[in-house]
């Protein structure tokens, strides 16, 4: 879930600027222990997002457009079908976590569970700003704050 600047379709998400790649989605599904999370290439977000957010407002037509914006990763309401992701962002998928007795789950643990060490994380997204500026790696710099 995220808003965005207005009731439209298009309306700009918030967080989503220029600077942003990737979106981790974290989805857990109702009487389990588990959370799947999604890595998902930022255009492809804000493209669902827009097409969910207009599926809603024709499914609703005496409401008006509003800043929410859902991801429906489950089939919920029969007239939302074309909103639901889980099998279309499948490809996306990093990792299934538990949530401790305490509910909480980290990255750390997310990342643990992809088999990916810090470095292949950085060096991904490394590639992944390069291909969206159309650069090389070796000119991108990331820094990590711990």
């Amino acid at each position: 879930m995220t808003s965005a600047r207005g009731g439209d379709a298009d309306a700009e998400l918030i967080g989503m600027g220029d600077d942003i790649s990737r979106v981790l989605c974290a989805m857990r599904l109702p009487d389990t222990r588990d959370v799947e999370l999604y890595n998902i290439p930022k255009k492809i977000v804000v493209e669902h997002y827009r097409q969910a957010h207009a599926i809603w407002v024709k499914a609703h037509p005496k409401t008006k457009g509003n800043d929410m914006r859902v991801c429906y990763f489950r089939p919920i309401k029969e007239n939302l079908a074309p909103a639901y992701v889980a099998e279309k962002w499948e490809k996306y998928h990093i990792a299934t976590i538990s949530i401790g007795d305490r509910g909480a789950a980290s990255i750390k643990n997310a990342i643990k569970a992809a088999g990916m060490l810090p470095a292949d994380v950085v060096a991904n997204a490394k590639a992944e700003v390069a291909e969206a500026y159309g650069i090389t790696s070796d000119q991108v710099t990331i820094t990590v704050a711990l």
